[in-house]
């Protein structure tokens, strides 16, 4: 058994492991016995089992801490540097996205301006459509398609999922359910 004492300060409350503070701001001895204490913690860890799906296995419970300590490592300014460059090319990019919707938006707006003026909003909510006496509605127009679109997604939905069941189960042999993705994944390329 190991009797070499560990300072107090550098002591974790919960495991007896070194504080993962001290490793970051850069304390090398602290590191050192960090590393130490993962791979020869004393008295020996239990060793749990992996939970996940893909791996079976023991673990060890200390990962997650070097883990910790990995991610809060202190990091060079070229990093932080790239990280800030990254954060404001993806903030501009998803603003440019708000501006060029406001576009869309605000163009169609200014073409429907005129017709919104002449007809009024009621053109929405009317089905009349007389040429000959300047009186226009959409709501015929409107309604067959909410319709046609639910009914194209009640019927597309269970369908889709229903399929994708049947594909990832264990219900028919492999090669029938390789020759049907196939033939799903075309149906797919073609809109």
């Amino acid at each position: 058994m190991k009797t070499a004492a560990r300072p107090r300060a550098l002591e974790s409350q919960t495991n007896g492991l070194p504080d993962v503070n001290h490793c970051l701001n850069g304390d090398k001895a602290a590191l050192r016995r960090f590393r130490i204490a993962l791979t020869d913690a004393e008295p020996p860890l239990p060793m749990l089992t992996d939970s996940s799906p893909a791996g079976s296995g023991p673990v060890n419970p200390n990962r997650n801490l070097a883990a910790d300590a990995f991610t809060l490592r202190r990091r060079p300014p070229s990093e932080k540097l790239l990280d800030l460059g990254f954060r404001q090319l993806t903030l501009v990019l998803a603003s440019l996205v708000a501006i060029v919707l406001l576009g869309i938006f605000l163009t169609i707006f200014q073409g429907a301006r005129e017709a919104i003026s002449s007809f009024g909003l009621s053109f929405l909510t009317t089905s009349s459509w007389d040429p000959v006496n300047e009186d226009y509605g959409a709501f015929i127009a409107i309604y067959g398609t909410l319709v046609t679109s639910i009914l194209s997604l009640a019927i597309a939905i269970p369908l889709g999922v229903g399929t994708a069941i049947f594909i990832t189960e264990d219900l028919i042999p492999s090669s029938l359910r390789e020759a049907i993705g196939l033939m799903v994944e075309l149906l797919a390329a073609i809109p």
